[in-house]
């Protein structure tokens, strides 16, 4: 097995981050809902109106966007990335009046952003051994719940203290900062981008595996949208809530890169795990709506750890049945979780405006369990070669 010393850690740094500044836009947002809400125009339904149209915009992007990523480059595209994260954040935090011009630059930033992933897929996929990549894709799929690490610490650290468009302002750095940290397209590859593996995942079966990750982020998007705004209603803080916000990020985080190295060590395909982690996530979201208090913080750690840690398994699933093409058939199943993404805030903004939050984390559970019957089906019918 490839030693971890030996693999591009500027490569896997660059592929995390350009997915963080591309989504810290959206992740900010839901953060800040407390002191940008009021000076914008919007609250918790408004707040699932603004995120499904942030994802749903970023999955058209991705379907129609992977094949050509694959023609133009993976770091071309990073780059691009980065510029206009930068260009985006800066104009949230100088211009952006009203709910109205906030969407439409949340919708730009989307449309880009639908490139991110496929380009980091692509450079990941050719420059990391096979052996390495279910611990490199778990550490890449660190890229979200990074983003959202970061909004949730800017809450008591900028917003709460400078205000909420300085933490705007911040992100827009940040995202200079990963655009000078993308290396330079390496020489040494591990697949050739034309070789196609005998028996590969088809595509109505990488559909089959978008629509369970599509379930399985209908659940989970619901905990970096609404987590600070349910955390105030159950009694926190405004300061406590951004802390375990971003505490519950970190678990997600060492939890995806955890995953992602068990099913290199195990040589699993990753679905199995992500079985496992969508039905442990379903009895998690049930129980958190019968929690307060310390209790409320344990079990959203447990929420992120499960529900929200599987993306990484997926990728590498994908990846290891199609290395002929990873930007392309990641770009499909991504477009599955960007849907996902987009349907849930929507659906959940309206349930905790009109029913409850219990109401939202019980339908949580339900999806998560679609979720993983779908991704079994996949496992057992479309991939029985590595499953």
């Amino acid at each position: 097995m490839t030693a971890v010393s030996d693999l591009d850690w500027r490569l896997i740094t660059s592929a995390v981050l350009v997915v963080t500044v591309s989504t810290l836009p959206a992740f900010l947002t839901a953060a800040a809902i407390a002191q940008a809400g009021p000076d914008l125009g919007y609250g918790a339904q408004e707040l699932g109106i603004l995120t499904s149209i942030y994802f749903l915009t970023a999955a058209v992007s991705s379907s129609r966007i992977g094949n050509l990523v694959e023609r133009i480059g993976w770091r071309r595209t990073m780059r691009f990335n980065a510029v206009a994260a930068a260009f985006m954040l800066m104009i949230i935090a100088t211009a952006v009046r009203n709910i109205w011009s906030l969407g439409l630059v949340l919708a730009a930033t989307a449309a880009i952003y639908g490139a991110a992933n496929p380009a980091a897929n692509l450079a990941l996929a050719r420059h990391i051994p096979e052996d390495r990549r279910g611990l490199v894709f778990g550490m890449k799929h660190a890229g979200i719940p990074t983003a959202s690490l970061l909004a949730g610490i800017a809450v008591p650290v900028v917003i709460l203290t400078v205000g909420w468009r300085w933490a705007y302002g911040f992100g827009a750095l940040i995202a200079i900062g990963v655009f000078w940290l993308i290396p330079a397209e390496r020489g040494r590859t591990f697949e050739s981008a034309g070789s196609a593996k005998p028996g590969e995942m088809t595509s109505r079966w990488l559909a089959v595996l978008g629509l369970g990750s599509g379930f399985a982020t209908l659940a989970a998007g619901i905990l970096g949208t609404f987590h600070v705004d349910a955390a105030i209603t159950y009694g926190f803080s405004e300061a406590d809530a951004g802390t375990l916000l971003a505490a519950a990020s970190l678990t997600t985080i060492v939890a995806r890169a955890t995953y992602g190295y068990l099913a290199d060590r195990s040589g699993s395909s990753g679905l199995g795990f992500m079985i496992w982690l969508a039905s442990l996530g379903a009895i998690c979201f049930f129980i958190l709506g019968t929690t307060r208090s310390t209790w409320f913080a344990i079990v959203t750690l447990a929420a992120f750890a499960t529900g929200w840690a599987w993306p990484g398994l997926l990728t590498y699933g994908v990846v290891r049945a199609n290395a002929g093409r990873p930007a392309g058939s990641t770009a499909i199943t991504q477009a599955g979780i960007f849907v996902g993404a987009g349907a849930g805030p929507a659906l959940f903004g309206w349930l905790i405006e009109n029913r409850s939050y219990q109401a939202a984390w019980t339908v949580t559970g339900v999806s998560l369990l679609i979720a993983a019957a779908l991704v079994g089906v996949v496992r057992l019918r479309g991939l029985p070669q590595i499953a």
